[in-house]
């Protein structure tokens, strides 16, 4: 079976991958049903009697001109809890696959449940505590709380089943950063293969001029030059186009790899690359922006539709082989999308659809003094328009021998409505109930240890 129907039969594709039309259309119904039960709490919970002070009580509004968050307003809030994901496992010094896992457990939570109903706040530290477990990166719940300040061992793991209820029980997620450590394996075996073939340290072929390098290593070393900014995005040179000597482009390889690796801990996940592309897309993605050649020329490469060069003649000096090299370089890079095959141009478009996602991704994780303001403001709207019936989550812990208590009901099908309060009461109920009959069916058991009287 060839990769990609390993992928296809992965619960990653089948579940957590969508269009960009549907992942909005998903968005939007959520958050539609999600506010319609947000006002109808807050109109069952103004029609009894207060029990104390709570905030959709105290608001004036009537229920049905309560201003719920918009998509986007939710879009906004769970990215800044995604970013405060990647910073808290960085405190913790996790790696960075129990990060990325932690961040798309919150994200696709979110897709299927409303910060209006369950504050991101109170999801985020157990999606990255449950992605340690995920991921086989072994912490203890007592480490893990007391680095997190503020936060009980119960916070952390409350909300665990109904997290995992969310994600439909699957917790694996496929990530980008091995297909990149697999290309630039790839990439720099093909700059063995011209050290082999050469004596690799100039720019042209030295020593005996019978010995020729195959034609993909001198195709990488053709590649035109970079001038790469601040952004770390490249960008095509101007000048200096020619052949570079394998120690060069061994470390423009380099270079442009641990700039990819940075795209994928960061852009990657900030972004919804890994809902809409499959992993093999993300990383050639990153690649397309750090190095653009780079990346035409692998796609190429793994596609077949590099064109073979003409043998240049011998070196006699080395302006010579590099104005040779140079035009070769620039008839080959430059070639038309018009030249390549289907499937290499359709690869390129969606690659540079996913890049430009990238590219709009902020580059840290901290919000700027503007988001800051809107997130505020945020914050202080979802405040007004909470579920009042949804305020905690640690009565979600017991939902087992909750559910047991209401006979096989579901807690998360659509129409029901019920508080913590209930949950606990209930679970107190049939836990009790359990102890009850594990007491009588024990001292049964004991009164009869030996069997029954014997008949006389």
């Amino acid at each position: 079976m060839i990769e990609d129907e390993a992928y296809r039969a992965s619960t990653q594709y089948r579940l957590w991958s969508f269009t960009a039309s549907s992942l909005d259309a998903l968005r939007q119904r959520t958050n539609a049903v999600a506010s319609q039960r947000v006002r109808a709490a807050i109109k069952r919970a103004r029609g009894s009697p207060p029990n104390g002070t709570n905030h959709a009580t105290s608001n004036p509004s009537p229920p049905e001109t309560v201003e719920c968050l918009t998509v986007k307003e939710e879009l906004k809030l769970v990215g800044y809890y995604s970013a405060q994901a990647m910073n808290l496992a960085n405190l913790c010094g996790f790696p960075t696959t129990v990060k990325a896992t932690a961040v798309q457990y919150l994200k696709r939570f979110y897709l299927s449940n409303s910060p209006m109903t369950y504050h991101p706040k109170l999801i985020m530290p157990c999606a990255l505590f449950l992605a340690t477990k995920t991921e086989n990166h072994y912490t203890s719940l007592a480490a893990f709380v007391a680095k997190v300040p503020k936060l009980t061992a119960d916070d952390a793991i409350a909300p665990e089943l109904l997290l995992v209820q969310s994600l439909r029980f699957t917790l694996d997620v496929r990530h980008p950063f091995r297909g990149l450590e697999g290309g630039f394996m790839e990439l720099m075996a093909m700059l063995q293969e011209d050290r082999a073939a050469t004596s690799g340290e100039g720019n042209g072929v030295e020593g005996d001029a019978s010995v020729m390098p195959t034609d993909l290593p001198l195709l990488l070393r053709r590649l035109p030059p970079l001038n790469v900014g601040e952004d770390g995005a490249g960008a095509l040179a101007t000048s200096d186009d020619k052949v570079l000597s394998v120690s060069e482009t061994e470390m423009r390889i380099q270079t442009a790899h641990g700039r990819a690796k940075d795209v994928l801990k960061t852009a990657a996940l900030l972004t919804d690359a890994y809902l809409v592309a499959t992993p093999a897309q993300i990383w050639l993605a990153a690649l397309l922006v750090v190095d653009a050649p780079l990346a035409r020329f692998y796609l190429r490469h793994k596609t077949g539709s590099h064109s073979r060069p003409q043998k240049p003649p011998a070196a006699t000096t080395s302006d010579h082989s590099s104005s040779t090299s140079s035009s070769s370089s620039n008839s080959d890079d430059n070639e038309p999308d018009t030249e390549i095959n289907p499937l290499t141009k359709r690869l390129l478009q969606t690659l540079e659809t996913l890049a430009s996602l990238l590219k709009a991704a902020p580059s840290s994780t901290e919000p700027s003094r503007g988001d800051v303001q809107e997130l505020k403001r945020i914050d202080k709207k979802l405040f007004l328009c909470s579920n009042p019936e949804k305020e905690g989550v640690k009565g979600l812990r017991s939902a087992p021998a909750a559910n047991e208590a209401r006979k096989g009901e579901n807690p998360l099908l659509p129409g029901r409505e019920q508080g913590p309060q209930e949950d606990e009461e209930e679970y107190r109920n049939a836990k009790k109930k359990k102890r009850k009959e594990e007491r009588d069916r024990g001292k049964r058991e004991g009164e009869d240890v030996f069997g029954g009287e014997l008949l006389k």
